[in-house]
Formats: C-alpha cells, structure tokens, sequence
C-alpha cells in the first residue's frame, strides 16, 4: 500500500472517534449567560458560615452552619443552608439566585424550614464596593406581617463574603437581623 494513502486512512481513523465525543449542540432559543453571571460562579462551592442573630432587647445569638451553592448551567446559582442549632434547632434554608437580562436585576428565591412563605428579592451589583444588594417583601414568621427586607452581599475576596439581612425594627425604621460570614472551606 502506498505510505501516502496509509497516512491518510491512519488520520480518518484517528478523528472517527472524535466526531462521536462532540459536544452536544445547544438549544438555539436558550438563553446565553451574561457577564453577570459570573458573580454567580465566583459562590458556586462549600462554605462555613458564622451566623449571628440580633433581636431588639436580647442578646446576640449565634451558630455555625455550612452552605453548598451549586451553577445550574451557567445561569442559576442553587444554594442550600444548614444550621444544625439555630437557635435551639435544626435550620435549613435554599434560594435559587440567578440574573434577569430583561429586568437587568438579580433576581432571588429564598425558602425555609421555618417560614412557609416563599420570599423574594431583586437587584445590583456595585463592582465598586464588591456588594450585591437584594430587597423585597417578605412574611416575618413570628408575627405573620409582611415587610420590605434587604440584603446585601460584600465580597471580602473570592474566599470570605459576608451576608447582612435588615428588616423593619421598633418603630418601622430598619435594622440588621442578622450577619452570616462565609468562609469557602478548603
């Protein structure tokens, strides 16, 4: 056989099992991931958390609780929360947090074990102070009266962020709830 036209079966056959290992295609309606997206993929891992709990008249609570945050796809980011002794007892929690291109928010779910409403929140990112900034309405579980919550989210580096939550206090004027600092675990 002429060396020539071995080399040339020897390179079809080589790229045979190629064409079969090719990436599936996409769907050409789905949606693209936006540069925001990235922030999404900067939590996705395991995480420590310090939670601390601040009620009006009491002292400060606090527990230690881990949190897994998973990408689905490139556009959500699925986190689950686990505190085995909030105060006293079992706490698991998820939110579903993903960027909204035709609102241009983030855009969050948050539910769990211990509210059965379903709270929501919306909005930015300010790269200039690494904070993500979320409100909206929500159920307080212990006097069952909804109230505008926010939350913000400050990336100390890639592996520590601190979460902040304030609600309405005394008097209706806003105050922090709560403060959760992440740790990614090694």
């Amino acid at each position: 056989m002429n060396p020539r036209r071995i080399v040339t079966v020897l390179v079809l056959l080589a790229t045979v099992p190629l064409a079969g290992a090719a990436l599936p295609t996409q769907n050409p309606f789905a949606a693209r991931p936006a540069k925001e997206h990235a922030l999404l993929a900067k939590m996705a891992g395991k995480w420590t958390a310090k939670f601390q709990l601040t009620m009006p008249g009491a002292p400060p609570m606090a527990s230690t609780a881990t949190e897994v945050c998973e990408m689905l796809g490139e556009l959500w980011l699925a986190t689950r929360y686990d505190d085995p002794a909030m105060m006293g007892g079992a706490f698991a929690g998820a939110q579903l947090i993903g960027f909204d291109p035709d609102k241009k928010k983030y855009v969050a779910a948050w539910a769990d074990s211990q509210s059965a409403s379903l709270a929501l929140q919306e909005g930015t990112y300010d790269e200039a102070t690494r904070t993500l900034t979320l409100s909206g309405k929500s159920v307080d579980p212990m006097t069952g009266t909804e109230g505008t919550t926010r939350s913000t989210v400050r990336w100390i580096d890639d592996d520590h962020r601190v979460h902040l939550m304030f609600v309405p206090g005394p008097g209706g004027t806003e105050m922090e709830l709560f403060r959760i600092e992440y740790e990614r675990a090694k």
